[in-house]
């Protein structure tokens, strides 16, 4: 039996159905064996151009197999041989493609490596008469598929992917006539990594599976039709979707890069039943969030929903929160406990008020507890309004949040307005939570104007704080990236009638009577550490209560000056000094100015700060008179601070200031 060659042909786009030929010369060719060869110097297959092909068909009593080779370096770096095996029968024919493997690569953007992977092809074609195609079944195995954009926000790592697409003719027509062809596409991935932005996905951890229908226009071949969608990533989430959408891509240029999204949205109705907190978290939000005080979360509950897409743009979102808890449990910054509610979202206005409400049974904020509060808001585009009044209770005290406004939800730029107060707090419970030093009295503030803008917190009204039986009034309060895990802050702060035997007896520096004003303005805080500021303390010379200072006090405020090493501790011990407990003074005043970590010192009356010049920390009164003067007019912050801290935690260890 010799090979009968076919003239060599150029086959053009109509009658480029190269595996259907086989089945065509099973009917057309006499039953008996032949084995004929085929060759085109190029074809065009649904819009693919093909190089070099050749072939060989072997026909023996009414089968047939083909063979065909394309020396196409475009296609695949190695020549692509595909082999496929035809059947005639009594209702029918059928073809079936050889499994076939190659290597591919896709570019995706310019001047960037092109994606890389293994691909396994599949498939199948049924037909009950010969102009006739029932069903057409094509199954394709990605694997170690590779990618990484320019930038590293888009990756893929060793990732596996099958997918299954079936094409089915409408009834009594034929996949080459209908007018549209009806598809189902299954895809599957157990394997590999997915980086998307701030969203990373192990498909070992979370398998997915995602199964698409739609239509296939017969004459337009590149635009896909997208009617359903059903997506189930185990133990992440669970949604499905009805759909008016299509892709469409440019086929003329196979190897161009692909740089707009070919997808189309008509519209799309999706439903979220499941998407879990926990998984969503650690794959999806937490390196978005790294940095924030939602950056290292323990969380639990899950999240259910509805959405509406049209015009490839979000019209409508319906959330529901079941039992959501969140706790960063190594910074402690954040707690919140059973959060639950409705949100609802709309891109334009609805013709009826729709509010969306949450609420939750208690919360803790830096290890300050709250109670169970809950909120009422409109969400209609990128503007939040709270629908009324809120409370949410603080330790013995509360925040009240009478108005609030966002806008510009969703940019960098956004805006947010608040009108509140807080309620009396008490300042002993407050620093008791906070791991402080008790303290006396209480804090309350009026806040009429608080906004948010560029990552900026400002405190339009003034803070007040009832402490030590007199009063602490902050004003010109901003704070730079608040949400962040190193806010920057500066304040203006004013102290009005401070009781310092209150003061004293709770820093446990040696007792101390009468009042003290001044205050620290300019002060700026990194991370809640105080970098610079200008302050104040003195007598508040106008106070009638009498005036007297211990020896214990007496030696701390040496110290700070700097006067320790001079004597004083060894004066008051000696001759008729050491029988007195307590001396009566005229002022005590202390001026600080901290910059890169130096804090230079000077005397309530000194205007100068001249480093090494003396200056008086306390001016005595009386006999005996005592007068503190102060030599140390650098001082290093970093170290007072430290030293301070450890007088109050020992009850009265000596300061020693370089």
């Amino acid at each position: 039996m010799a090979a009968r060659p076919l003239k060599p042909a150029n086959i053009t786009a109509s009658s480029a159905y190269l595996p259907i030929l086989a089945a065509v010369l099973i009917c057309a060719v006499p039953a008996h064996s032949q084995v004929l060869e085929i060759s085109a110097e190029s074809a065009q297959l649904a819009g693919l151009s093909l190089k070099a092909l050749s072939g060989r068909i072997a026909i023996r009593e009414g089968q047939a197999q083909a063979s065909f080779t394309v020396a196409d370096r475009s296609i695949s770096q190695r020549d692509l041989t595909m082999t496929v095996h035809a059947k005639a029968m009594p209702r029918g024919w059928r073809l079936a493609l050889q499994p076939l493997s190659l290597p591919i690569q896709l570019s995706i953007e310019p001047n960037s490596a092109p994606a890389t992977a293994e691909i396994s092809l599949q498939a199948e074609i049924f037909g009950h008469e010969l102009s006739q195609v029932d069903k057409a079944l094509l199954a394709v195995e990605l694997a170690d598929l590779r990618y990484s954009d320019q930038t590293g926000t888009v990756a893929l790592e060793g990732v596996s992917l099958k997918t299954d697409l079936q094409l089915l003719a409408m009834t009594g027509q034929s996949l080459l006539d209908a007018v549209a062809h009806p598809w189902e596409l299954r895809m599957q991935s157990q394997q590999g990594e997915l980086l998307w932005g701030p969203a990373y996905l192990n498909l070992s951890q979370y398998p997915l599976t995602m199964t698409l229908t739609g239509q296939w226009p017969r004459h337009t071949p590149s635009r896909v039709d997208i009617s359903s969608l059903h997506l189930s990533q185990e133990g992440l989430l669970h949604a499905e979707a009805q759909t008016q959408a299509h892709v469409q891509w440019d086929t003329s240029h196979p190897t161009t890069p692909i740089t707009d999204s070919p997808l189309r949205i008509e519209s799309a109705q999706i439903d979220l039943y499941a998407l879990d907190i926990p998984a969503a978290y650690q794959s999806l939000f937490r390196t978005a969030l790294a940095g924030t005080l939602l950056g290292n979360l323990q969380t639990e509950g899950y999240l259910s929903g509805y959405a509406l897409i049209e015009d490839n743009a979000p019209v409508a979102l319906d959330l529901s929160l079941h039992d959501l808890s969140l706790e960063d449990e190594r910074n402690r910054a954040l707690t919140l406990d059973q959060l639950s509610g409705e949100i609802h979202w709309r891109a334009h206005p609805p013709h009826t008020h729709l509010a969306s409400q949450i609420s939750w049974q208690s919360a803790a904020l830096n290890d300050i507890p709250m109670g169970a509060s809950s909120f009422q808001f409109a969400w209609q585009g990128d503007q939040l309004q709270l629908l009324e009044a809120s409370r949410i209770p603080i330790l013995d005290g509360a925040l009240r949040v009478d108005s609030l406004s966002i806008r510009n939800l969703f940019d960098l730029s956004r805006e947010i307005s608040l009108d509140g107060a807080l309620e009396p707090l008490s300042l002993t419970e407050l620093t008791q939570a906070l791991g402080w030093p008790a303290l006396a009295g209480t804090l309350t503030g009026r806040a009429p104007g608080v906004r948010y803008r560029d990552q900026i917190l400002t405190v339009n009204g003034p803070l007040e704080a009832d402490i030590f039986g007199g009063q602490v009034i902050g004003r010109n309060l901003q704070i730079r990236q608040p949400f962040s895990r190193w806010p920057s802050v500066t304040a203006d702060i004013d102290l009005q009638g401070l009781d310092l035997s209150l003061l004293s007896s709770t820093l446990e520096i040696g007792a101390i009577s009468g009042r003290i004003g001044g205050y620290i303005h300019d002060l700026e805080l990194f991370a809640w550490q105080p970098v610079a500021f200008e302050a104040l303390i003195a007598t508040d010379e106008e106070s009638p209560e009498p005036r007297r200072i211990s020896v214990r006090a007496i030696n701390s405020i040496a110290n700070i000056g700097g006067t320790a090493g001079t004597g004083v501790a060894a004066a008051l011990q000696g001759g008729l000094l050491r029988f007195f407990v307590s001396y009566r003074y005229r002022k005590l005043g202390l001026r600080c100015t901290l910059k890169d970590n130096i804090c230079l010192m000077s005397g309530a009356n000194d205007l100068t700060q001249r480093s090494g010049e003396r200056y008086t920390l306390l001016e005595g009164a009386g006999i005996p008179r005592l007068d503190i003067i102060g030599y140390a007019g650098r001082v290093n912050w970093s170290q007072l601070i430290e030293q301070v801290a450890n007088q109050i935690q020992s009850g009265g260890t000596p300061i020693r200031v370089p």
